[in-house]
């Protein structure tokens, strides 16, 4: 049987920071692509909601400066971050060092789709890994790898969804 695949790269992202170029808030796309962090970090735990909550709708994770894109159960998230205050619909925010945050989200959710854990194959491990200590996990999440690519696999019946960093 012959599989086809959607294809997740950095083209794709130009998709993101394109939303994000309509907004006239983004600094040069070119910088964008080429701060890109290692990988696709996987949760293992470590994600959290806006109200601090364990977030196990996050998959995965990926940084370009400025944005961050979620790999969730239901599609893929972007979610656009600044130091400065701009009138409008944005969410803001105060951070650790009280800098008002302002961000704001796209969600491309999949209608029907089944993305689940089990189902992704992951490739290109990073030799290095992070350690997270919160609060709700004092013992730490430990030994939390990044990804070059991510297959999910039967997202619809015979299409896998494949993400390159």
């Amino acid at each position: 049987m012959l599989k086809t695949g959607a294809v997740f790269c950095p083209a794709f992202l130009l998709f993101g920071i394109s939303l994000y170029a309509g907004n006239n808030i983004p600094p040069n796309t070119d910088a964008l692509l080429q701060n890109s962090v290692s990988g696709f970090e996987e949760n293992k735990g470590q994600f959290q909601d806006t109200k601090g909550n364990p977030a196990p709708n996050v998959l995965f994770k990926s940084e370009i400066n400025g944005m961050d894109v979620y790999i969730t159960t239901s599609g893929i998230s972007y979610v656009y971050r600044r130091g400065a205050k701009e009138e409008g619909g944005s969410r803001e925010e105060e951070d650790e060092q009280n800098r008002v945050v302002e961000w704001k989200r796209v969600d491309m959710n999949l209608a029907g789709a089944v993305i689940k854990k089990e189902n992704i194959v992951t490739e290109g491990m990073s030799n290095d890994f992070s350690q997270y200590f919160y609060a709700h996990c004092p013992e730490g999440i430990k030994n939390v790898h990044t990804y070059q690519k991510l297959t999910i696999k039967e997202i619809y019946p015979g299409i896998d969804w494949v993400f390159y960093n």
